[in-house]
């Protein structure tokens, strides 16, 4: 395989810190080859393999595409959409920002020795390239593993894994790294109820204005807003907020162990954010969005958010009516990012498919948000 001169650059500095990496190793000659290569819009991703003797380790390196930093400064632009978190991470400290973040997270989930949790180890940082050296971790992530449980696969008679564990270990996972003690780079973002609520009124404001629905999206903010005052107290509980927790970043190994990945722990946001967050994605991913739910079966879907909750807060004493809330917040910021594209201009099969794909996204935002606003109309069960 041809090398890159980024990739040669990260294979001579692997090779000359391998005895720094695995202390143990053999010090006979120590060979590196690179296993792939692939470059993506804001990031470059290699796996490298260390041969020592009779031993071989898997590395992989992540680095900032430099070269695409261009774009996606334009598509920041054009995309100019309200935000629960400030547009994308400047592509100069990123990958910085990662490093340390993931750093931080070893050592605070090593701290704690409990089995039911992984992190990924930190090898090294490479300044001239951007890069970030770390263990590979081969395992499944959630959502293939979620994928697995689907309708059609059941009805075929394949056996689908129990996730029930998984999601617990992913809640309580959540709830250790929120506590994380950073303090340098980390800014406080939303922490009133007040700042929860002017939120609320950007988002509907501007769903209003995109779809044309402005008296479906006041009445959101009128329900949401007059059920913040009564539920949430001035100053929300925070915890450092991982931004991304989606199944796509929750890697689920040997004995539902959880690991995340793909964090610069930058803010410090009300907990309940990365919560919702978590289980609104569970429920707008686009064989969803596609199927309008009928790709996964509802009920499983809500003993898979029960878990997570019970994870997260303990079986009992779970702020359902909070939470809520917050799904709300959270859906109508996937609303926003996925209306907004209404804007840019297609032609032909695209146009059309784009057209498709709004309406079925509208309809599946609807009637979840419907049902939410039906719950916290409700006492919390």
């Amino acid at each position: 395989m041809d090398y890159s001169e980024t990739a040669q650059e990260i294979s001579r500095h692997i090779r000359a810190n391998a005895l720094k990496y695995y202390p143990y190793l053999d010090r006979a000659e120590t060979e590196v080859r690179l296993l792939s290569e692939q470059h993506r819009a804001s990031s470059s991703l290699y796996r490298f393999e260390l041969v020592n003797n009779r031993v071989s380790y898997t590395i992989f390196a992540k680095g900032t595409a430099l070269a695409n930093h261009s774009k996606q400064d334009e598509i920041a632009t054009i995309d100019a959409r309200p935000r629960l978190a400030p547009g994308p991470t400047d592509f100069r400290v990123k990958t910085w920002l990662e490093y340390n973040a993931l750093k931080a997270i070893y050592e605070h989930i090593e701290s704690l020795d409990n089995p039911s949790f992984g992190a990924i180890r930190i090898l090294d940082f490479i300044q001239n390239s951007q890069t970030i050296i770390m263990d590979e971790h081969n395992e499944p992530n959630l959502r293939s593993l979620f994928t697995q449980t689907n309708r059609l696969s059941r009805a075929l008679g394949r056996r689908a894994p129990d996730l029930r564990r998984a999601f617990f270990n992913a809640g309580a996972w959540l709830n250790a790294y929120s506590t994380l003690s950073i303090v340098e780079n980390v800014i406080t973002r939303l922490p009133r109820r007040l700042d929860f609520n002017a939120s609320i009124s950007n988002f509907t404001d501007f769903l209003g204005r995109v779809s044309g629905d402005t008296p479906f999206f006041q009445r959101i903010e009128e329900l949401v807003i007059r059920a913040a005052n009564e539920k949430l107290p001035d100053n929300l509980p925070l915890g450092i907020g991982h931004g991304d927790y989606a199944m796509r970043n929750i890697l689920v190994g040997a004995g539902n162990r959880i690991t995340a990945i793909d964090t610069c722990a930058k803010w410090r946001v009300p907990i309940y954010e990365d919560i919702a967050f978590f289980l609104v994605q569970l429920e707008i991913n686009g064989v969803q969005v596609l199927t309008q739910g009928l790709a996964f079966d509802a009920e499983a879907i809500g003993a898979y958010q029960r878990e997570f909750l019970a994870g997260y807060f303990g079986e009992t004493n779970i702020p359902l009516d909070v939470i809520r809330l917050f799904q709300i917040q959270s859906l109508l910021d996937s609303w926003s990012a996925g209306i907004s594209s209404k804007t840019r201009q297609h032609a032909g099969i695209k146009a059309a498919y784009q057209k498709l794909r709004l309406t079925l996204l509208n309809r599946r935002y609807r009637t979840i948000m419907k049902r939410l606003l039906n719950a916290i109309a409700e006492p919390a069960s």
